[in-house]
């Protein structure tokens, strides 16, 4: 795969990437950055694998590629974002919108908006988040849980834990 091939991939993952990146730190700059900033993690790490990818093999080799694009992508974001989280604890304090969304731990907004945003098969969940399906349906079922209790504060964890998850 070459430069020419992969602008046009990577441009058809930016708003759901951006999205998920605003799911885990909600500042429309920071989510920027957390994208730029995987993109960049992603390109050095992976930069042998892209050339082995052949987008010329067809519909299925390029649903292919731009799921494993995808899919390391969000998983360097939400390293990052694990890391950065504790850093801007401000941004969520100051929130009058989806309060319960971002009350929910970080790995429960992460793998919610995964599969519900973007649409995430559990086998990508499990390859992004590095857990195994029982801990992905965990996730997935407590965070509907809390969310439809409308009512998340007593059920998660202080902020001031949130980088441990």
């Amino acid at each position: 795969m070459n430069k020419s091939e992969l602008a046009p991939l990577i441009d058809s993952l930016i708003p759901g990437l951006y999205g998920f990146g605003y799911c885990l730190v909600p500042d429309e700059l920071q989510a920027e950055q957390l994208v730029v900033d995987a993109y960049s993690v992603f390109l050095i790490r992976d930069g042998q694998n892209l050339r082995d990818l052949d987008l010329a093999g067809g519909s299925k080799e390029r649903a292919r590629a731009k799921r494993y694009i995808q899919n390391q992508m969000l998983a360097d974001m939400f390293d990052l974002g694990k890391k950065r989280a504790p850093q801007l604890r401000a941004l969520f304090r100051n929130l009058t919108e989806n309060q319960d969304f971002y009350g929910l731990e970080l790995a429960q907004r992460a793998c919610l908006y995964a599969k519900e945003h973007l649409g995430c098969a559990h086998e990508d969940l499990e390859e992004i988040f590095a857990m195994k399906k029982h801990q992905i349906v965990e996730l997935l079922h407590n965070a509907r849980a809390i969310l439809s209790s409308g009512s998340s504060e007593h059920h998660v964890k202080s902020f001031n834990e949130v980088g441990d998850n």
